[in-house]
């Protein structure tokens, strides 16, 4: 087994059956980011589009002692020098996208964890299921006799939600604590919705906002509540489509880390330090929500997507993160209603 390989500290490494003789020059060539010897991608059956990590942690002389990782996208492959020779290793699959970003990590050189070189996608089938329970339990409450509002709107560009959340990498994303999936929970839409009807209806001319004089609405507390009454609307958590979303990595760039670290003036002999984070691109979500009544739910819709289109959800709205468009919704409430309809009549047969 590999020497110091964290990520499969609990899992058993598959050893590939074959071993690679590659020479010297071929292993250099790998390190030093030229193309890979075309034996190594016809013997592992790599796809055209596999990414072949040439970047070493421990490979300061650019020797053959360094390590490569393989990504496939579905398998990933560690290559280690033993005595003479390259061997190829498997790395175990970790489906759980949450536990490989938080919790199974390389370790560089100093001891720090290193940022995922590639997270795997989420199991299309997992999020499919999620999204049909959730299909299910609305028609369970349309059946009875519950209001709802259920539409899909899909990412402008980029989206981060939990980026300042607790991490051992310094930066986060919000992913579901037992599937491993992104999503975005009810409550982060309950607070952008809540915080974009506060600036439009109860904010003066400098954007002050009055949160008295909301919480006298009567409308405004019929749909989110106070200390003293329950709001009527319940806000679901939303999950992406299966077939429209992908994770995307990005940097934060501080050019300046020895001013922001209050040691020093911000001069151009910085060197900057990039941050990686994760977001996810192009992402299709579906929002839902539920009221007793229609009243609550009818003044939500005539918001909610300015909301999102002029707001924004998550991180770094301020850069363009987060922002919706609305060109491809489709509001899927009409067909969860009719549904129900359907099996009422089928059931009065």
């Amino acid at each position: 087994m590999p020497i110091n390989y964290h990520p499969s500290d609990t899992t058993e490494i598959v050893k590939y059956e074959f071993v690679l003789d590659i020479a010297t020059r071929h292993a250099r060539t790998l390190n030093d980011g030229g193309t890979p010897p075309k034996n190594l991608r016809d013997q592992l059956k790599l796809s055209p589009t596999a990414s072949i990590w040439v970047k070493t942690r421990d490979n300061r002389n650019r020797s053959i002692e360094g390590k490569w990782l393989i990504m496939d996208g579905k398998l990933n492959f560690l290559i280690m020098r033993e005595g003479n020779t390259l061997k190829v290793y498997e790395r175990p699959t970790i489906e759980n996208c949450a536990l490989e970003y938080r919790y199974f990590l390389e370790i560089d050189a100093s001891g720090k964890p290193e940022f995922p070189r590639y997270i795997q996608p989420p199991c299309s089938d997992t999020i499919k299921h999620l999204r049909e329970r959730q299909a299910q339990h609305l028609m369970q409450f349309a059946n009875q006799g519950m209001e709802l509002y259920c539409v899909d709107a899909t990412v402008d560009w980029r989206l981060i939600v939990g980026l300042g959340s607790e991490n051992v990498q310094e930066t986060n994303m919000t992913l579901h604590h037992i599937y491993g999936i992104p999503y975005i929970p009810g409550s982060a839409m309950k607070g952008v919705l809540r915080h974009w009807w506060l600036y439009k209806h109860f904010a003066d001319a400098k954007g002050k906002i009055d949160e008295d004089k909301a919480l006298a609405d009567t409308v405004f507390r019929r749909v989110f509540g106070s200390q003293k009454q329950r709001g009527e609307v319940q806000f679901l958590d939303a999950f992406p489509d299966p077939e429209k979303f992908n994770f995307a990595t990005d940097i934060m760039n501080p050019h300046y880390p020895k001013y922001y670290g209050g040691s020093k003036p911000p001069t151009d002999n910085q060197n900057p330090v990039p941050i990686n984070f994760l977001t996810v691109n192009d992402a299709t979500f579906r929002f839902a929500f539920l009221a007793k009544t229609e009243a609550p739910l009818t003044e939500l819709k005539t918001r909610f997507s300015d909301a999102l289109k002029n707001k924004g959800i998550g991180a770094k709205t301020a850069v363009g993160y987060g922002y919706f468009h609305f060109r491809d919704c489709e509001d899927q409430t009409a067909s969860i209603t009719n549904t129900v309809k359907k099996q009422q009549q089928a059931e009065q047969e």
